[in-house]
């Protein structure tokens, strides 16, 4: 398998996969696969955990923190969802 190193979030969010690895981050965060391993171990990436040995970063976390500022898009006020619920009342 050929690896592609996406450098935009709309890359990396057209990658076919659920689940994204370190090499496939380092352009778009500008730093090493062992920088991003390190940091993983020691919690200081809130869209990464460590699966054994491995880095495992899933795709929807990664994407929503670097777009959103946070892990979960569930937790973001969304004015629109906000009129809906108000007009369903």
């Amino acid at each position: 398998m050929e690896r592609t190193y996406p450098t935009t979030l709309e890359e990396i969010e057209a990658l076919n996969a659920d689940v994204l690895y370190p090499w496939q981050i380092t352009k778009y965060l500008n730093a090493n696969e062992d920088t991003i391993n390190c940091a993983a171990k020691a919690g200081l990436l809130p869209w990464a955990y460590k699966l054994g040995s491995r880095t495992v970063i899933p795709k929807k976390a990664f994407i929503n923190y670097h777009r959103y500022g946070q892990v979960s898009a569930g937790t973001i006020k969304n004015p629109l969802i906000e009129v809906i619920k108000v007009n369903d009342s």
